[in-house]
């Protein structure tokens, strides 16, 4: 070691002789006095609930649930106990409060929930059905229980019993359909299910009135001249339930049957997709445009997203 060396820690508090080495007394000092820049000490990261999030889209709405996922650990039985005592405002989670957050108005079990984010709750029971709260104070601790107020959203819900414990809390997010899907909260032997309802982003009932100027006959043929496909009819009609469907035949590049005309606008609908007679995806940026003569529908184009025509109809007497 330097001559230096020594004289300089002769010279520091008698605080910094604790340390192993001179050189670690130096480092100390160094940062304490801002000649170089130390890292801090990281924070702590191991919990005894981890927190986990999930979150799914459907139709354009977004639901993300964010929760603190407790185990049981040989903790047993869950409810009735010092863990979840019944009849407790218990936060399906830990430490902060299980929070629910959609992007957009939607339905949970029915119920109008307005976009933004909730703390959630559940009043648990010995006897009959939990409730299920949404309250809009979303930053609160899980010992925060809260009371009932007119802000909140309370409902019944069913939590059912199962014979198989689930060992760490967890939300789920399953059943994706274009309407929705099933939400559901585990933990200990029991469950507890909602069903999550998405407001449509293109409504695809259109009335009688104006259904009627789209439905008949076309002859259809694709834009581009290499195309060896044969042209077709395209047929057009308004089903129960409101919908225009349009039908080709013969079927096009040998399985494409059927289409939903989604509107989005006056003459303007797009490609829904059709699997087993049921909608199965709404593609918007492919786009059925009708035009007129003297007020009457006699055609349309099939457009690509930069407005350039994949196919011409032209409607029949």
């Amino acid at each position: 070691m330097a001559v230096g060396d020594h004289t300089l820690i002769s010279q520091v508090p008698p605080i910094m002789h604790v340390f192993a080495s001179p050189k670690a007394a130096l480092v100390m000092l160094a940062c304490a006095t801002g000649i170089v820049t130390c890292p801090r000490a990281a924070a702590s990261q191991l919990r005894a609930s981890e927190r986990g999030t999930i979150a799914q889209t459907v139709d354009g709405t977004r639901l993300t649930i964010d929760y603190s996922r407790p185990r049981l650990r040989g903790r047993w039985p869950v409810y009735g106990t010092s863990l979840v005592q019944w009849d407790e405002v218990w936060t399906p989670g830990a430490d902060d409060a299980t929070t629910l957050e959609l992007s957009r108005d939607a339905r949970l079990d029915g119920h109008l929930v307005k976009a933004g984010k909730y703390s959630v709750w559940l009043v648990v029971r010995k006897e009959g059905p939990w409730t299920f709260v949404l309250d809009p104070r979303a930053n609160l601790f899980h010992t925060d229980h809260p009371d009932s107020t007119a802000a909140q959203l309370r409902f019944p819900v069913h939590a059912r019993t199962s014979a198989t414990r689930v060992e760490t809390l967890t939300w789920t997010i399953d059943a994706i359909h274009r309407g929705g899907a099933a939400v559901s909260m585990a933990w200990g032997d029991r469950t507890v299910d909602l069903a999550w309802q998405v407001t449509p982003t293109h409504p695809t009932a259109v009335a009688d009135s104006i259904a009627r100027r789209y439905v008949g006959r076309y002859v259809y043929t694709w834009a581009d001249t290499s195309n060896r496909t044969a042209p077709s009819t395209f047929t057009v009609e308004h089903v129960k339930g409101g919908a225009l469907i349009g039908t080709w035949n013969p079927a096009q590049f040998g399985t494409l049957t059927q289409v939903m005309l989604v509107p989005l606008g006056v003459d303007r609908f797009a490609q829904g997709f059709m699997r087993d007679g049921e909608l199965w995806a709404v593609y918007d940026e492919s786009v059925f445009v009708f035009s007129r003569t003297s007020g009457r529908v006699d055609g349309f184009r099939w457009t690509r997203p930069n407005n350039s025509t994949t196919a011409t109809a032209v409607k029949q007497p």
